[in-house]
């Protein structure tokens, strides 16, 4: 697949999305890190694992409706394969991770698919 006829076919649809979720009044929002790339993070390791990673960079953060991180989450983090194979897995890793946090904070949000 050519990623750049991909994105030319969905590019407007969501971008259309982005835009109506940034305006949607009581969604659960989180700050998104729009450049996590390995570049731009610290590893610490043990044993010769990762134990623990922290980000550096911190130029393109924004406040978004958690649904434009998940998205974002898709996107970068998965291969056309693993979308199309695992998409139902994607988001429930999300969801139960991000409920996991809240929780931990305190928070009595949380998110279903």
């Amino acid at each position: 697949i050519d990623i750049v006829e991909v994105l030319d076919n969905v590019a407007d649809h969501v971008w259309n999305l982005v835009v109506r979720a940034e305006k949607a009044e009581g969604n659960l929002q989180c700050l998104i890190q729009f450049d996590c790339y390995d570049r731009n993070m610290m590893f610490k390791y043990n044993n010769g694992k990762v134990d623990s990673i922290k980000l550096v960079d911190f130029q393109l953060y924004v406040w978004f409706p958690v649904v434009v991180d998940i998205m974002n989450f898709i996107w970068r983090s998965a291969n056309n394969e693993v979308r199309e194979n695992h998409l139902d897995e994607l988001y429930q890793f999300y969801c139960d991770n991000l409920n996991l946090n809240l929780s931990e904070l305190g928070s009595s949000e949380c998110i279903t698919l």
